[in-house]
């Protein structure tokens, strides 16, 4: 059984579909596909949480997917360099 942190059962995207927030990219510009899973994360009071999660996650893992406190993968990229100049003063 999967555990759930405490903050995840405050999450708007609770009960969402899984593919809403990691949806196929098939490189369609006119269509956007990450705006279904912004549209959770714009309401969401634990986003700032999320956004940690997936971090810390991907921090393991070395790999970025999906939409995570209302980061697509590449934002969090640059979400994590400024945090790790903020860390190590650089």
């Amino acid at each position: 059984m999967f555990m759930r942190l405490e903050w995840e059962e405050k999450a708007a995207c609770k009960g969402a579909p899984v593919e809403t927030f990691f949806p196929e990219i098939n490189g369609d510009k006119t269509d956007n596909p990450w705006l279904a899973a912004r549209n959770y994360c714009a309401q969401c009071t634990v986003k700032k949480q999320c956004l940690d999660a997936g971090l810390k996650y991907e921090q393991l893992i070395m790999m970025r997917f999906g939409m995570w406190g209302g980061q697509t993968p590449t934002e969090r990229g640059v979400t994590a360099v400024k945090r790790a100049k903020k860390t190590y003063n650089l």
